[in-house]
């Protein structure tokens, strides 16, 4: 099932941010006996979550969770579109559905039920990283939104739906950003917008995609409360800020995942 941008792009960073929060939970030992086998690498592939055709809902990808004693794989999902701030939930081998959070981000008891014995969870995750991600990704989607709805500050930017429905969002982190790789997904008149978003973010700053200019700087796509800002604004209305062309190309093998019947 591929899919739709900006609604798709919202709902993986909304798993990414729950997943961060889960992590946190993993690594300080309110939860155990649960195994994680996910990596910073096998985050970056878009079809690290894939859509379930029959649910709608979102999965990350098969075997990332097992429990730790029986080695049963525990699937983590999100339901398609769900307003709640952390829907995220974990299913069993016997479709069994168990919700993780209330909505302020602490944990059900329902966790309980799945969590099988005493040992403290192996994870490598970092929690903060996984946020940043999240941040990434939430910018990107915020920028796709605006532009699929032709805002006026930004009427000129472009975003590729099909390019998106078929690659999903591809990421690579070097010099401690996150750079989007998919190639010509954001332009303004037919010029390739090169974005990145940095791997260490702060709780004051969480917009803080920025663009590349031709003379190679990066300004800041977003101001700190979200508005577009004065530099995004002048380079989507062509005024004399434009952004560098050239982005490498790249493909990634996605890995298998269980799609529930």
């Amino acid at each position: 099932m591929e899919k739709v941008a900006p609604r798709d792009i919202f709902n993986d960073a909304n798993f990414l941010k729950n997943l961060a929060f889960l992590t946190v939970h993993m690594k300080s030992g309110t939860i155990k006996g649960i195994d994680c086998n996910i990596s910073d690498d096998s985050l970056l592939l878009p079809g690290f979550l894939s859509i379930d055709p029959s649910s709608g809902d979102a999965f990350a990808a098969y075997g990332s969770f097992y429990a730790t004693e029986t080695q049963e794989h525990l699937g983590l999902g999100r339901p398609m579109n769900s307003r709640e701030p952390f829907p995220l939930f974990f299913t069993d081998e016997s479709e069994g559905i168990y919700d993780i959070f209330y909505d302020d981000g602490t944990l059900r008891s329902d966790i309980e039920d799945i969590a099988d014995g005493d040992d403290n969870c192996r994870i490598n995750l970092d929690p903060q990283k996984v946020m940043a991600q999240s941040i990434a990704m939430k910018g990107i989607g915020k920028l796709a939104l605006s532009a699929i709805d032709r805002i006026e500050d930004v009427r000129n930017i472009d975003f590729d739906e099909r390019k998106y429905s078929k690659e999903g969002i591809k990421f690579s982190i070097e010099d401690g950003h996150f750079h989007l790789e998919n190639k010509n997904l954001v332009s303004t008149n037919m010029a390739e917008i090169y974005l990145r978003s940095p791997v260490s973010t702060t709780n004051d700053d969480l917009w803080p995609l920025e663009f590349k200019l031709g003379n190679g700087d990066f300004a800041r796509v977003y101001e700190r409360n979200g508005d577009f800002s004065q530099e995004f604004k002048a380079m989507s209305l062509g005024n004399n800020i434009k952004p560098d062309i050239s982005v490498p190309d790249t493909e990634s093998d996605e890995p298998a995942l269980r799609r529930r019947i």
